[in-house]
């Protein structure tokens, strides 16, 4: 119970929870969609869908790898917002070009950064409360599972009514609105609260 108190005390780390809730529903479009949707807009190949999701992840993986470099670099916190705009931005731009080729780039670019987004933002997520890791630890995989729930759900019904195009405009102000919970709020406790 002192860890969940310190925890919702803490502003900053809470913001830092609703900022994953909310970045990971945005996404999910990615991981859930991304299939469909390739198969759907470009009329690819099984043999080439699977491949091409086999790259994004590739992708993905050494976003991971590289994060550590440029969090020493810039800081967590400013890694975080600009890798949560920049994914956003390239999302948005994937799902409304009309080339199968410049679509492939831009995804295997904004799973690259995707990589690089996730591990930044869950570093910087489990240093808000160094005597409670533990709990914050949990918290964030609850705020996971729930963001990509809620990402899942509302990508699916958008979809019934509208198409990818639509749902990249929203995935972009989703990522927008993350990116200033974590510029306004969250504090880098290794930094400080300065964005630079």
């Amino acid at each position: 119970m002192e860890g969940f108190k310190a925890v919702f005390s803490n502003k900053s780390a809470v913001a830092c929870l609703v900022g994953t809730i909310l970045s990971y529903a945005a996404y999910n479009f990615l991981l859930t969609y991304g299939v469909s949707f390739l198969r759907q807009k470009f009329l690819t190949s099984k043999d080439l869908t699977s491949v091409l999701m086999m790259g994004m992840g590739l992708a993905f993986i050494l976003g991971n790898l590289v994060c550590g470099r440029i969090v020493k670099r810039y800081s967590g916190k400013t890694t975080t917002v600009l890798s949560t705009f920049l994914v956003r931005v390239l999302i948005l731009s994937l799902a409304n070009v009309s080339n199968l080729w410049l679509s492939i780039i831009l995804g295997l670019i904004s799973r690259l950064l995707a990589g690089v987004m996730i591990t930044a933002f869950s570093s910087l997520t489990l240093e808000q409360v160094p005597m409670f890791r533990g709990t914050m630890m949990s918290m964030s995989s609850a705020a996971v599972s729930l963001g990509s729930t809620i990402g899942s759900g509302v990508g699916g019904l958008v979809l019934l009514s509208f198409d990818y195009g639509i749902l990249g405009f929203i995935l972009e102000f989703i990522g927008i609105v993350v990116a200033l919970i974590f510029y306004l709020f969250a504090i880098d406790p290794v930094r400080g609260q300065s964005f630079c």
